[in-house]
């Protein structure tokens, strides 16, 4: 259900940003600048639904087996780390300092870039969310064993309570002070 709802909501949620983009640029008639920052705004909550959605749709992707088509290739950590974050500085709206280190002696490992990415992004948004205004987050990638590694965010947030601890991957949680979004993110890292 939740994969038929999602996809029947992507379309029409695709087809708006062209019509706010158009009305903004004055396509149907000049928009005076509390207009253009209505349209804006609402073109920003457009997007944020659609990434919700787009999360639904992965989730029931996900729980149908359907990663069975994920790619295997070697990652590239400084790749992963420098885009996104650059696409984190591009649509934050906080000055916040970002610093990443990866470990000299890693061993190559394999896996689907973009989805990693997507975990990797998930976590530094939360990480976003819970930080202050000018405060410093950093990245880090490291050997754990012989053939894994460990990927850490680290920020300056209140943490994680203990009691919290067991429910972070479950859907529709979001942990003290509630600063995310639906509560999916990190069911659809796990």
């Amino acid at each position: 259900m939740i994969c038929a709802l999602s996809h029947d909501l992507r379309t029409p949620l695709l087809a708006t940003p062209s019509t706010l983009d158009g009305m903004i640029k004055g396509a149907f008639g000049s928009v005076n600048e509390t207009w253009k920052e209505v349209f804006e705004d609402y073109r920003q909550t457009n997007e944020d639904i659609l990434n919700l959605v787009e999360v639904l749709l992965n989730i029931g992707r996900y729980e149908q087996g359907s990663s069975a088509h994920l790619s295997y290739d070697p990652l590239n950590w400084e790749k992963i780390f420098v885009k996104l974050i650059a696409q984190i500085k591009a649509y934050s709206k906080c000055e916040l300092a970002f610093t990443y280190k990866i470990s000299q002696s890693l061993p190559t490992v394999y896996g689907d870039e973009l989805e990693i990415q997507r975990v990797v992004q998930n976590l530094l948004d939360n990480a976003v969310r819970v930080s202050e205004k000018s405060a410093s987050i950093s990245l880090e990638v490291a050997p754990f064993g012989e053939t894994q590694v460990r990927v850490c965010v680290r920020d300056n947030g209140l943490g994680i309570a203990p009691f919290e601890e067991e429910q972070l991957f479950h859907r529709f949680h979001m942990g003290r002070g509630k600063h995310g979004k639906a509560g999916l993110g990190l069911y659809l890292c796990r």
